[in-house]
């Protein structure tokens, strides 16, 4: 059985085993030596490793079948296969670019892989026709959730926790204004590099905190992780769904993904030129009234 393999677990029988030896979940992360977060995501259902299931399993002196139920099915955990897949980075995806039919979708903080981009779509281009539709969504410069990805990217990583807190402490106006210069010069480049392959480009900014880089391929292959703080996406781990076949912990996890799709969609708008931007996340401005979009 693959212990990488993704499994859903029965979290309301977590949360019992852990109140019967009356744990909190900080106890039950020691003890099964995982994050408090995973404890508190597994309790909510959400899919996780095998091996990391294993590890609550043996925290709380149960079988494993316990607290994952698809596991009592001897023909499933036999074959041990899961829909879910993980990847070491996000190199897979350029395989499934250069075989698009009809779309693009990218969610991510900020996205500088431009240059790369432009060449798969370029090679792309010499077997099929343009691609129609390419779609980019960015954290918006009026909110400070941009400029913080850009200032933990551009820092080494720190081991010092007063350094840490330093680092995440206020941005300063100067912060603000390179994520927007940033902002700017990555969407005018994802154009140059990307026009000549596609026939229509949309970029918008997000208003909201980024929880995860998205990138999808003709609504049907869908590679998708976290922000790893003080790093870029490119270089960490990321998982992957095509929409066919899929197991029950797949599918669910599917809808979770399109979820936050269509959330980022609901908080987003069209780019606004770098001329008309109303800066509202100056703290000089905070007094005035923010002018009327354009």
């Amino acid at each position: 059985m693959k212990t990488d393999a993704y499994y859903i677990p029965d979290g309301v029988e977590i949360r019992k085993r852990r109140k019967i030896l009356e744990w909190l979940p900080e106890d039950l992360a020691k003890v099964a030596v995982i994050g408090v977060s995973t404890v508190k995501r597994s309790e909510r259902n959400l899919p996780a490793q095998l091996r990391i299931l294993s590890k609550i399993a043996k925290a709380l002196e149960v079988p494993i079948e316990v607290i994952v139920p698809r596991l009592r099915d001897p023909n499933y955990a036999q074959s041990g296969r899961s829909s879910i897949r993980v990847f070491s980075t996000w190199m897979a995806i350029e395989k499934i670019i250069l075989n698009a039919s009809h779309s693009l979708l990218i969610i991510d903080s900020y996205f500088g892989e431009y240059g790369r981009l432009g060449l798969l779509l370029g090679t792309r281009a010499r077997d099929q026709a343009r691609l129609p539709l390419i779609e980019v969504y960015m954290a918006s410069p009026e909110m400070d959730f941009g400029a913080q990805r850009q200032r933990e990217a551009n820092s080494r990583p720190i081991t010092d926790a007063h350094q840490q807190i330093l680092l995440l402490d206020q941005l300063e106006d100067s912060a603000r204004n390179s994520y927007e210069a940033h902002f700017h010069f990555l969407a005018e480049n994802i154009r140059t590099s990307a026009t000549p392959y596609s026939d229509q480009i949309n970029i918008f900014e997000y208003h909201c905190m980024p929880s995860m880089r998205i990138i999808a391929i003709d609504d049907l292959h869908f590679f998708f992780g976290w922000f790893p703080l003080f790093a870029q996406n490119p270089n960490h781990s990321c998982l992957y769904l095509k929409d066919a076949n899929l197991d029950k912990p797949g599918s669910t996890l599917l809808d979770e993904v399109r979820f936050q799709i269509e959330c980022v969609r609901a908080v987003s708008e069209p780019m606004l030129d770098a001329d008309f931007r109303t800066r509202l996340n100056r703290r000089e401005t905070h007094h005035k009234e923010p002018r009327e979009r354009i």
